[in-house]
């Protein structure tokens, strides 16, 4: 059985620490976001990118924290500044979010795989479905 766990945070280790880039891996994944919809660059037009970095290196070890509050209370946070009320970010963003990071694991893990996207993905979803769903409340 693979360790999906485990899998996603050897990779993750594996992009930060890429040196066959010129660009940090976060630069490029919003470099990439960004130019995958004028949506996406409209709702960031406001936003300082260095913060956003922040937040997503906290978002993608959320699953570390599983056991503990504080990785509820941390994604309830990030739901209700993203929510409708807040900056507006739709449910269908959160897909494109996705999709560009996960080309830009492709990109920056020399060991990539259809299991590393996977894990990626299962490491995510709890939080992305969080946040979707609690966009209408």
């Amino acid at each position: 059985m693979i360790d999906y766990a485990e899998l996603f945070h050897t990779s993750y280790w594996r992009v930060q620490t890429s040196v066959h880039h010129d660009q940090d891996f976060f630069d490029c994944f919003y470099v990439r976001f960004l130019d995958a919809s004028p949506e996406v660059r409209a709702k960031f037009k406001q936003t300082s990118l260095t913060q956003q970095k922040k937040m997503m290196k906290a978002f993608t070890h959320l699953d570390r924290l599983s056991a503990e509050k504080t990785a509820d209370a941390y994604v309830q946070c990030l739901a209700q500044i993203h929510s409708r009320e807040g900056r507006d970010i739709p449910p269908h963003l959160y897909v494109l979010w996705l999709d560009c990071l996960m080309a830009t694991v492709r990109d920056y893990d020399p060991e990539w795989t259809y299991d590393v996207e996977l894990a990626w993905r299962m490491a995510l979803a709890p939080g992305i479905t969080y946040m979707q769903f609690q966009y209408e409340r």
